[in-house]
């Protein structure tokens, strides 16, 4: 592996969890329809602002486990498994597509795990091949490779990388219905393979969990997961297990904005955020930012206040 140098760059990522369980603005309607809140999600708009935050890349989820495991992309492995989870507009594609036009990368998130919390709900799992045994989970596994290939294939060079949450042994985790699976479960090559179907050139991390630093398969992965719970860890110089330095870290609501009422206001200072943003830059470490986001896909302004003014900044603190 080697330094990924269009994240190595930076300046930053942003990821949004823009997912069935978002929630409204204060005042705004709550769609509960997924095919009519996918298509009343205006691209444009919401481009506008990723360009605004600075951003060079944004990860943006095909599909989440919060609210019930809904895809904002069509997807012919889930819906012959289980119809009615993927919508009709392939917004994926579109905010890939646009993104595009801007300069900035667009990523894929997707969970790898049918379990946690029981928030997919049992008879998707069931056809998925998640149920079918507490160990062996080969016929999931090869949904999942099949899945990834596909949107993979459809992308093509839009997609240049992949963040995979769920990578984890079961045992360690006390949040899921079972506690017998592994990462054994991958088969390493094949899942690259499917992942980097559409662009050779696709980037690939695997979460083991948050504040772990840690990674799964070295010898497929690109770059750390680094999902973190907080910005204590600062990025050291060179790689890390051989792969391209990179914290992702929420700085306003825990992840999805899930509660009712106003986005969760930002927890870190401009001075803070700044520094550890230069610090990063300056030894070639990779940092995503995952911002609020409302049902209507629009950024919690505040956070996108305090981005424009790093945006500003951060050039000076670098010169």
């Amino acid at each position: 592996m080697a330094k990924i140098d269009w994240m190595a760059n930076g300046p930053y990522g942003v990821m949004v969890h823009w997912v069935k369980a978002t929630r409204p603005a204060p005042g705004a309607p709550d769609i509960v329809d997924w095919d009519e809140r996918v298509d009343r999600f205006d691209v444009g708009a919401f481009c506008d602002q990723i360009e605004e935050t600075g951003a060079s890349w944004l990860i943006f989820p095909f599909g989440h486990v919060g609210g019930g495991g809904y895809f904002n992309s069509p997807n012919s492995v889930i819906e012959a498994a289980f119809p009615g989870q993927c919508s009709r507009r392939d917004l994926s594609l579109e905010i890939a597509q646009e993104l595009a036009k801007r300069g900035i990368r667009f990523l894929g998130y997707m969970f790898t795990e049918w379990d946690t919390a029981g928030n997919v709900s049992r008879e998707f799992a069931s056809a998925m091949g998640w149920e079918d045994d507490p160990v062996d989970k080969s016929r999931f596994q090869e949904n999942l490779y099949a899945l990834v290939e596909q949107w993979s294939t459809r992308l093509g060079p839009l997609l240049s990388g992949w963040w995979f949450d769920g990578c984890y042994d079961a045992a360690e985790k006390s949040f899921l219905l079972e506690h017998e699976w592994t990462n054994e479960r991958f088969d390493p090559a094949r899942f690259a393979a499917a992942a980097r179907a559409g662009n050779p050139e696709s980037v690939i991390s695997m979460c083991p969990g948050a504040n772990s630093y840690a990674c799964v398969f070295p010898e497929i992965e690109d770059y750390l997961a680094g999902e973190a719970n907080d910005l204590q860890r600062r990025p050291e110089a060179g790689l890390i297990f051989g792969l391209q330095w990179h914290v992702l870290a929420w700085i306003d609501c825990f992840w999805v904005h899930e509660k009712d009422g106003t986005m969760a206001p930002p927890k870190y200072s401009d001075d803070e955020l700044i520094a550890y943003l230069a610090h990063a830059d300056a030894v070639g470490a990779g940092v995503t930012l995952n911002l609020g986001i409302y049902q209507d896909g629009r950024i919690g302004e505040t956070t996108l206040d305090q981005m424009r003014r790093v945006r500003e900044a951060l050039p000076q603190m670098q010169s």
